[in-house]
């Protein structure tokens, strides 16, 4: 979760400083890459004795050390991968958004201006 947090954290201060938003993408995925990459793998690294045991204790040991291995590398390649997608469909909403709502265009006010909805018609009694 942490190593989301960096990433998009990278990409959104590319993108407030002017950047393409495909090119910030790319730029802020490859400069925490490293980060991500290193935060996932020591843990996992540290786990391997205790996957690999075979003294007292080992048969609990064993599952517990893959199942933690195997979510830490899943976790890196979900931050490698699957992020830079989210990234785009989520912060394109936004700049599609931005696009949409053009600060140069000046809607006329809601009130003391002419109706813009027809009068309700009466309702026969």
């Amino acid at each position: 979760m942490l190593n989301g947090l960096v990433v998009m954290t990278a990409i959104r201060e590319r993108i407030e400083n002017g950047a393409p938003f495909a090119e910030a993408i790319r730029n802020g995925m490859a400069d925490k890459m490293r980060a991500v990459v290193m935060t996932g793998f020591v843990p996992a690294i540290g786990f391997v004795p205790m996957a690999l045991a075979h003294g007292t204790g080992a048969e609990v040991q064993k599952p517990l050390a893959t199942t933690v291995i195997g979510g830490l590398i899943a976790a890196i390649i979900l931050t490698l991968l699957v992020l830079p997608a989210i990234a785009r469909v989520v912060l394109g909403w936004g700049e599609r958004a931005g696009k949409r709502r053009d600060p140069e265009r000046h809607d006329p006010e809601p009130h003391g201006g002419e109706a813009t909805h027809p009068a309700p018609k009466p309702v026969p009694a």
